[in-house]
């Protein structure tokens, strides 16, 4: 029952700081979709189109680039309009720079918080918020960092001392779940290096 697509009915049924932490896994969710989504030519749009320099900017990842007279040419359609799409093929680094950027904003730290001795998993933590109320994401990966999917993805939420976990996968929180695997793609790097400070590697 602690799906996010959990129906009003079955969500009435359970306890409130159940719900209230289901609420605020929805709505991380739903940010992370939005900022994980792929930008496209549709997500640009011109900031000034002046005669020296033209402004191309992404509101979405508050991302802007201005471009000189000539340059501008390059992206003109035969009717002066600007050709988003080949703006978006140029900076498809830089505009994939500044949604890491966005996406690195959202969260206080990333650090792992737990070694299994047992299972040789360590559990890292992306921490959202701190206080009133604390929001994180966590999720085990193999210590060694040579597998780096992540298992037992979890929402963890506090709030005046009660602790309420959900359960996260791509069935019910699609965003958070890519956003663990995002993680986990370099998280391996700090799991050796926790290893090493420990004396264990």
């Amino acid at each position: 029952m602690n799906n996010g697509n959990i129906s009003m009915k079955m969500k009435a049924d359970l306890p409130v700081e159940r719900q209230v932490a289901i609420e605020h896994a929805a709505s991380r969710n739903e940010q992370l979709l939005d900022l994980l989504e792929p930008i496209t030519a549709q997500d640009l749009v011109l900031g000034d189109n002046g005669t020296l320099d033209t402004v191309i900017e992404c509101p979405k990842l508050d991302w802007s680039e201005t471009i000189n007279h000539e340059w501008a040419a390059d992206f003109r359609t035969d009717d002066f309009n600007i050709d988003f799409e080949l703006v978006l093929d140029a900076f498809c680094d830089e505009i994939s720079d500044a949604q890491i950027a966005r996406l690195d904003e959202l969260g206080l730290s990333f650090e792992p918080i737990e070694l299994d001795f047992n299972t040789q998993e360590i559990t890292f933590e992306f921490l959202f918020s701190w206080g009133g109320p604390s929001e994180a994401l966590r999720f085990t990966i193999d210590a060694d960092g040579k597998d780096t999917t992540p298992s037992n993805i979890e929402f963890i939420f506090k709030e005046w001392f009660k602790c309420q976990s959900i359960e996260v996968n791509g069935c019910n929180f699609t965003g958070l779940t890519e956003f663990a695997f995002r993680l986990a793609e370099f998280a391996h790097d700090r799991a050796h290096n926790s290893l090493h400070q420990m004396g264990l590697v």
